[in-house]
């Protein structure tokens, strides 16, 4: 019965079925501080949170979300909420969309399978907030890696969502926009073997 429902059913069925499973085994949790980290600063992005307070300042590198729920008006604690699962919900669908573009039929719906046992799938959805956002950009990344337009301009707005991510992202996903039959990139790889960079090291990982 399962193997038929992973190798036979339509695709559609398919997804729909796994994230049944999956929601009603992780559930929905936002994060602790949301009421501060995500509705706040959907009720006034410009302002410093928590009345000024320094030790708050950390808050505004996770800037871009509450931002532009606030220009279209979505300032409630449960609206946001709403929004923020609902962009949980869109990475995992992203992932899949990575997943059958880059395997075929069976590998993908195994791939994602295995994607979603894994606990770091669960992290987005018991951790709803800002996270669920900068994980939609990253997707989307990795889904547009041949265009370096579309990467630069979703890096662009990774940066302004999550500050701290936005170099590691960037240097993450550059190797994915290179021609590996490029001699001279091959001969640059090879003249960099013993580099601490983290991009040659994750070129050499594939």
């Amino acid at each position: 019965m399962v193997d038929r429902l992973i190798v036979e059913s339509r695709r559609a069925s398919f997804v729909v079925a796994v994230l049944a499973v999956f929601a009603a085994k992780v559930g929905l949790s936002p994060i602790p501080n949301f009421d501060v980290v995500i509705v706040e600063l959907a009720g006034d992005p410009l302002a410093a949170p928590l009345g000024g307070d320094p030790g708050a300042s950390y808050l505004m590198s996770n800037w871009l979300g509450p931002a532009v729920l606030h220009i279209f008006g979505v300032t409630s604690e449960r609206a946001l909420f709403v929004v923020f699962s609902g962009l949980s919900l869109l990475f995992v669908l992203l992932v899949a969309r990575l997943l059958w573009q880059s395997l075929d039929e069976r590998g993908a719906r195994r791939a994602l399978v295995v994607f979603l046992v894994l606990p770091v799938a669960a992290v987005p959805f018991f951790w709803v907030g800002y996270d669920s956002l900068t994980l939609v950009l990253l997707a989307g990344i990795l889904l547009v890696a041949r265009s370096n337009a579309a990467v630069v301009a979703l890096g662009v707005l990774g940066g302004m969502q999550h500050a701290e991510a936005g170099k590691q992202r960037f240097e993450a996903c550059q190797p994915m926009c290179w021609d590996f039959t490029d001699p001279q990139l091959i001969y640059l790889i090879h003249s960099h073997l013993d580099s601490s960079s983290p991009t040659i090291w994750m070129v050499l990982q594939i």
